[in-house]
């Protein structure tokens, strides 16, 4: 503001009642009035010239006047509001370590303080701080202890210890007899009755063990149970005897032992078991009696808890039995432990004693009766194909069997039969019958154009050319008659001979053909004719003979009709063909004209007379 303000009290001159500055006061003063004044207590002034005091700030104070400055508050104090004429003390519980300070800390758990504290004090061992900010420590509760300096929180004795009295740095064992039982015990109690405590410092008493008992209060020790008796609960003030079918054989003995297996006990209170007697049991356990063997079982030893089942092959039948007895041949026993064995069933056998299986008997042989030491062979011409059987079975026609004890038929060979059951041995085909498959029950007849010559054939055979056969069955065929013949095989029937051609012997394939200037007129000839004198045959196999005039008309006939084919044909050579360019036949030169002569065969001599 410049010349407006010259004593820069920040007012104008024309409002300011002190325009001009007066002389300057030394800091811890202040101009008033015009007066140097100096500064109150809980202020101060710090620089020359200044016209106001000031509050001294927070943290400090001032109990002087004309200060020109404030007093840091000292550790263990401290001031929370301006223009403090005294520190204030950090009150219990809290503390400050530091100068100028407006506020006091609160201590740590395990901690407490006084008035005016610059630290935290460590609570003493005994004692225990859980929270923060407090002005004392607490004692340990009984049943608890604190062990060491600082700590915020007390320890549970332990399990097996105990303590009766607050503000404690340990805790005490349980005494022999005594125990302290779970965490923080502030006492320690007695072992009750079936308990006891035989050492310090446990935190419960030990039952009594199954065996032992223990009668009072405070016991250090257990007792055991006597021989004969036992006790098998645990914590137990008695014990009691062992009933008939057990034994207690040692002091201690917890659980009543049952008598085992081939001993029994008819009374109580007892250490030991008897042994059962021969052809006896006791099955066990805790038997207080023995038992016979039943029948199918036996003992032959004592102090047998179950008797033996009889073996397969064996029985018992009756009861207290020290042996089995073996099945005779004829029966026997597939089971253990029967009271008798079994009769063998039809088709078995046994032949020996103490035979379990029955045994069936073997194919080709059967047994049709009970209890049978061994099996019979099947007869001749009967069979037995199955084990186990109880009769033997006849051979079928077309089967038979020459053996015994056979386990089946045989099939008829081919040229056999069987017609008849219970065959022995087969039936040879007879002649003119035969059988080409096996086991067959009749033969077959021949067929027609074939035959069999003799017994037991397999096949029939065909008749041979020459031969033949109408009739089916037949052991031969029958050869052809002169004027016959049979050109194939197998033939039901002879041919005859055709006109023209004979046969003057028996079983011929061919018939002959009649020769020149012979003649056969008829069929099924057995020889040929000869021409008549003055005829002729110039061909073979011909049915009649030519006479002589019609001899000359025939060769007259054939030559002129010679005559006329080659003028014909003469003729016809001598025609010019329709084409382009005409071929001359080539004549023959002159005087060698060309001869004219009958068709070659036209012309034969006459053949000599067979006469």
């Amino acid at each position: 503001m410049g010349e407006r303000d010259p004593d820069h009290d920040g007012i104008i001159s024309i409002f300011d009642s002190t325009p001009l500055p007066a002389d300057s006061c030394p800091p811890g003063q202040y101009l008033w009035d015009l007066h140097c004044v100096d500064a109150s207590p809980g202020h101060y002034v710090p620089y020359y010239g200044m016209t106001e005091e000031f509050p001294c700030p927070e943290g400090t104070y001032n109990p002087d006047t004309g200060r020109n400055s404030c007093y840091d508050t000292t550790p263990g104090h401290y001031t929370n509001s301006t223009g403090s004429i005294t520190q204030t003390d950090c009150p219990p519980g809290t503390y400050q370590p530091d100068y100028g300070q407006t506020s006091c800390l609160d201590v740590d758990r395990g901690h407490y303080s006084n008035a005016g504290s610059s630290s935290g004090i460590p609570c003493a061992p005994g004692t225990h701080q859980p929270d923060t900010g407090q002005p004392s420590c607490l004692d340990a509760d009984p049943g608890h202890y604190v062990s060491e300096t600082g700590q915020f929180d007390q320890t549970q004795c332990s399990p097996g210890t105990y303590q009766p009295v607050p503000g404690q740095t340990s805790c005490f064992s349980a005494s022999e007899g005594h125990y302290a039982p779970g965490f923080g015990s502030a006492g320690q109690f007695a072992c009750e009755s079936g308990t006891y405590s035989p050492s310090t410092g446990l935190d419960s008493c030990h039952p009594a063990d199954p065996g032992y008992y223990v009668t009072g209060s405070g016991a250090i020790e257990q007792v055991a149970c006597p021989t004969g008796s036992h006790q098998p609960t645990p914590a137990s003030i008695g014990c009691s005897l062992v009933n008939p079918g057990y034994y207690a054989p040692a002091p201690g003995t917890a659980f009543e032992i049952p008598c085992p297996a081939g001993t029994y006990q008819p009374d109580s209170g007892t250490d030991h078991c008897i042994d059962a007697d021969i052809g006896h049991h006791a099955s066990g356990p805790g038997n207080f009696n023995q038992s016979p063997c039943d029948p199918g079982t036996y003992a032959s030893e004592g102090g047998t808890g179950d008797c033996l089942a009889a073996d397969p092959g064996y029985n018992v039948p009756d009861s207290g039995a020290s042996s089995q007895t073996a099945c005779e041949a004829g029966g026997h026993q597939p089971d253990s432990g029967a009271p008798t064995c079994l009769d063998n069933e039809i088709g078995h056998y046994t032949d020996q004693t103490g035979t379990a299986e029955q045994i069936p008997c073997s194919p080709g042989t059967y047994q049709s009766s009970i209890g049978q030491t061994a099996c019979i062979e099947a007869d001749f011409g009967f069979h037995v194909p199955y084990s186990g059987s109880a009769g033997q079975i006849p051979c079928s026609p077309g089967t038979y069997q020459s053996s015994t004890g056979q386990v089946s038929c045989t099939d008829a060979e081919s040229g056999y039969f069987v017609s008849e059951h219970e065959a022995s041995v087969p039936s040879a085909c007879e002649r003119g019958t035969y059988q080409l498959e096996g086991g067959q029950t009749e033969c077959v007849d021949a067929d027609p154009g074939y035959y069999v010559p003799s017994m037991g054939s397999p096949f029939q055979t065909p008749c041979e050319r020459g031969t033949y056969q109408t009739s089916g069955g037949q052991h031969e065929c029958i050869e052809t008659e002169p004027g016959y013949y049979v050109s194939t095989s197998a033939a039901l029937s002879p041919t005859a001979c055709s006109p023209g051609t004979y046969q003057d012997s028996t079983a011929m394939m061919s018939c002959k053909e009649a020769d020149v200037d012979h003649y056969v007129a008829e069929s099924a000839a057995a020889g040929q004719s000869k021409c008549a004198d003055g005829d002729s045959q110039p061909e073979r196999g011909q049915t009649s003979c030519i006479e002589a005039d019609n001899m000359m008309l025939i060769m007259g006939g054939a030559a002129a009709l010679a005559v006329i084919a080659l003028t014909v044909m003469y003729k016809n050579s001598q025609k010019q063909k329709p084409a382009p360019k005409q071929r001359r036949k080539k004549r023959p030169p002159e005087g060698k004209q060309r001869r004219r002569r009958p068709p070659k065969g036209k012309r034969r001599k006459r053949p000599p007379s067979s006469d």
